[in-house]
């Protein structure tokens, strides 16, 4: 176990497998956390507008594949047709 300081300085540190006691000063801070304020808003938010994002560069992907004729020497595009 380790007390360490905002910028990641290691102030004090406890032997393992020792019961041991670290004191310290907590300087407590004013406001909410991002988190807080918005709560799950945030991440629902940034979510639907990845399915959102992803569904329409899938749509435009399928319309461009579509459109364009397949190169020569490629195979069959009905391969799964039974003969």
């Amino acid at each position: 176990m380790a007390w360490l300081v905002r910028d990641g300085e290691v102030l004090a540190t406890a032997p393992e497998y020792e019961p041991t006691v670290l004191t310290g000063r907590i300087t407590p801070r004013q406001g909410l956390p991002p988190y807080a304020r918005v709560g799950n808003w945030a991440v629902v938010l940034a979510a639907t507008a990845g399915m959102l994002l992803c569904m329409i560069r899938r749509r435009a992907g399928t319309r461009d594949a579509a459109a364009s004729p397949e190169p020569p020497g490629a195979p069959a595009a009905n391969f799964l047709r039974r003969e």
